[in-house]
């Protein structure tokens, strides 16, 4: 396995671990936060700009570039 599938590996676990906690309770008050229109409009804004940085800087091939992804799917 090369350096950069263990990177991506164990950022996958890490990020699933966090979605199963947050499914068990919220004593934070973050879910509350995640539904704001306003929070959700600057979010989608930081996300697109990272986004386009990144394409421009980086080279992207589909068949051998990865990607971390932080999407928990909770």
């Amino acid at each position: 396995m090369s350096t950069q599938e263990t990177i991506a590996d164990k950022n996958k676990a890490h990020w699933n671990n966090v979605a199963e906690t947050y499914e068990t309770g919220d004593p934070a008050g973050i879910k509350k936060l995640w539904l704001d229109p306003e929070l959700i409009r600057i979010q989608s804004k930081i996300a697109q700009d990272a986004a386009d940085a990144m394409l421009k800087k980086y080279t992207f091939d589909e068949n051998s570039t990865t990607l971390l992804e932080f999407a928990c799917g909770t």
